[in-house]
């Protein structure tokens, strides 16, 4: 469930937990230089990208780490960022 539906859902017993893998819908950028997400990078799925091994990936599977890193800056002004989010992709139960 992205951000989105989880913030309309309405359903008061709908819990989202920290652990929890979210997909905001929202488009980085119009050009691949400022593209982000998995899904804008393999123009959804369809044009995989070769990882270091080899491997080729047009989405997250079973087992996958994720790790985000992202900071602010500018001139002039103090760089304002926030530690490493790492997650595990587990099986859908």
């Amino acid at each position: 469930m992205d951000c989105k539906r989880w913030q309309w859902s309405g359903e008061p017993r709908t819990r989202l937990y920290g652990r929890d893998l979210i997909g905001s819908g929202t488009v980085s950028g119009p050009e691949p230089p400022s593209w982000g997400s998995l899904l804008e990078l393999t123009a959804g799925g369809s044009k995989p990208l070769t990882l270091p091994n080899g491997e080729k990936r047009g989405f997250l599977e079973d087992g996958d780490e994720v790790g985000f890193r992202g900071f602010c800056t500018k001139p002039g002004r103090t760089r304002i960022g926030f530690g490493e989010c790492r997650a595990l992709v587990l099986p859908a139960h």
